[in-house]
């Protein structure tokens, strides 16, 4: 029960690292949050992209013997960043309520 659960947790964990690593950039900024826009505070967000991803290949190490754990994890990275690249092109508004900020970039 504890492995579903550090597995599930790595998996949303795995999300909300690719949408800041999506946000991070001044492209899909400005396709969430409009024209003109800037990226969410580029290196920090981009080292908590990263780091969010790193915490959860460990709780999937966790979760799970090794060998399964990291390819779970390379397919939660992989379904994450294509749950990312599916929002950007057809729901970009979903990101920015996820970021909890609004079209005038202020926070919800």
């Amino acid at each position: 029960m504890v492995s579903i659960l550090l597995l599930g947790l790595a998996a949303l964990i795995n999300l909300t690292g690719c949408i800041l690593l999506a946000l991070s950039q001044k492209k899909h900024a400005a396709t969430v949050f409009g024209r003109g826009a800037q990226p969410l505070r580029g290196r920090a967000t981009r080292f908590v992209g990263w780091t969010l991803l790193v915490i959860a290949l460990l709780l999937s190490l966790l979760g799970d013997r090794p060998g399964f754990a990291v390819l779970y994890w390379l397919m939660s990275v992989t379904g994450s960043a294509m749950v990312v690249v599916l929002l950007l092109a057809l729901k970009p508004e979903w990101l920015s309520r996820a970021a909890h900020i609004d079209d005038r970039g202020q926070r919800l």
